[in-house]
């Protein structure tokens, strides 16, 4: 059905758009060698198409599976550098660390986005493959090097313009604290909570990363740097954000921070606001026997 409409079209796109329809079912029927042929048929014909990208990225999947690593990675090197702002260019750079990871380590993953880099920089794909690049460089023990390629994505793609700001200052921020640089971490930390999103719908929002941000700023005061004035202000200021989900946690860490500087009466109050305001929460049993614990 699909071949005939291909062939009967005079209009490029419906044209290609029937031809990828037709390499999907032979693929899916077992026909995997004229699949092949007609994803490149398309992007070759038509390089400036709207499937010519995800025709590359099926024939790069095809050649994988097939055991060809070199042609696989080939394939996906024209999906990243030709169609960086496309969908599946961020899905490329992904693939290509994990098939390159999985069949010659992560070495060779690295090699594969140090060749990309200069290619792609400045375009809309080039902060997924900073952000794939240090996740490499963390794991390989580089941790130093991770921090350096996340900061710069940081500072070359700023919100709102790359999508993944927020995930790099998280993950810089737990490199930096796992490696004991706690004020390092709460500088990424500071940065994550300080953003506020506007929108006409809804007004302004944080992003998703905010509460759980201001949570581990909190905890990093009190827990590795023995602040417990500056973890109190961390969180008393998170049960007051608007539909958090760790507003709980916030009054938690509260209650410890105040016992830290001393102050039950404050602890106290702490404890009694998690016991009112969230009957359901995961502290519950534990925030009860605190507070008969400190006569409260």
């Amino acid at each position: 059905m699909y071949g005939k409409a291909a062939r009967e079209s005079t209009w490029t796109r419906t044209h290609n758009q029937a031809v990828y329809r037709e390499a999907r079912e032979l693929e899916v029927s077992g026909d995997r060698e004229g699949a092949l042929r007609l994803y490149l048929e398309i992007a070759e014909s038509d390089p400036d198409g709207e499937m010519a990208s995800r025709c590359l990225y099926y024939a790069g999947r095809m050649a994988w599976e097939d055991g060809d690593l070199e042609t696989a990675l080939s394939r996906l090197r024209r999906v990243i550098e030709e169609y960086p702002h496309k969908g599946l260019a961020p899905q490329a750079v992904r693939r290509a660390v994990q098939w390159s990871t999985e069949r010659h380590g992560s070495d060779k993953a690295i090699e594969f986005l140090r060749e990309m880099e200069p290619r792609v920089e400045g375009t809309d794909v080039h902060d997924t493959l900073l952000y794939r690049w240090a996740l490499l460089e963390e794991e390989a023990g580089r941790w130093e090097r991770a921090l350096e390629l996340l900061e710069r994505l940081a500072r070359l793609y700023p919100r709102p313009r790359s999508t993944i700001y927020d995930d790099a200052m998280w993950r810089a921020a737990n490199i930096a604290l796992d490696h004991r640089e706690p004020r390092r971490a709460l500088t990424y930390l500071q940065d994550l909570v300080s953003w506020r999103e506007d929108s006409i719908a809804t007004g302004s929002y944080y992003t998703p990363w905010t509460g759980e941000a201001q949570l581990l700023i909190g905890r990093i005061y009190l827990e590795h740097l023995d602040e417990p004035d500056a973890a109190v202000r961390a969180f008393e200021e998170l049960a007051t954000f608007p539909d958090t989900r760790f507003a709980d946690d916030g009054l938690w860490w509260a209650f410890r921070a105040h016992l830290a500087q001393g102050d039950r009466r404050q602890g106290c109050g702490a404890l009694r606001r998690l016991l009112e305001q969230f009957p359901h929460s995961s502290y519950y049993r534990r925030a009860q026997e605190s507070h008969a614990e400190q006569g409260c």
